[in-house]
């Protein structure tokens, strides 16, 4: 399976497929054996299995295998680092957001009242 990128579409079983597919692809490329991934990453063979086929991996099993890979330094680019924006910094005054702002709502307006002849004397 290749999705181009298109992880927005995509169902989550689909996106952890394709993850499994390219650390498989990883550790053939590197000449390791499972067991080696097992071996450097401390989990077991059947949990290198299950990251390749996509079956549900932890995130803890996910960190180590990239790092049993040598692919630690590429974590960075899943979630990227939201703390340096300029624009954000200047309009805050230089401090950190530590919440998120509260929902806008909107105003419920009381339905209108049936109109009725004579109503408006």
């Amino acid at each position: 399976m290749n999705l181009n990128a298109n992880y927005e579409a995509a169902t989550s079983s689909q996106i952890m497929t394709e993850i499994g597919d390219r650390l498989e692809q990883a550790r053939l490329s590197k000449n390791l054996s499972q067991q080696d991934v097992a071996d450097r990453s401390g989990l077991s063979i059947s949990t290198v299995k299950r990251l390749e086929r996509g079956d549900s991996p932890t995130l803890d099993s996910f960190i180590r295998a990239m790092g049993a890979l040598g692919l630690g330094s590429h974590l960075d680019a899943l979630v990227p680092d939201q703390t340096v924006r300029p624009v954000e910094r200047v309009k805050l005054k230089g401090h950190e957001r530590r919440r998120a702002s509260p929902k806008v709502r909107t105003r419920r307006l009381s339905k209108p009242k049936a109109f009725a002849w004579g109503d408006g004397k």
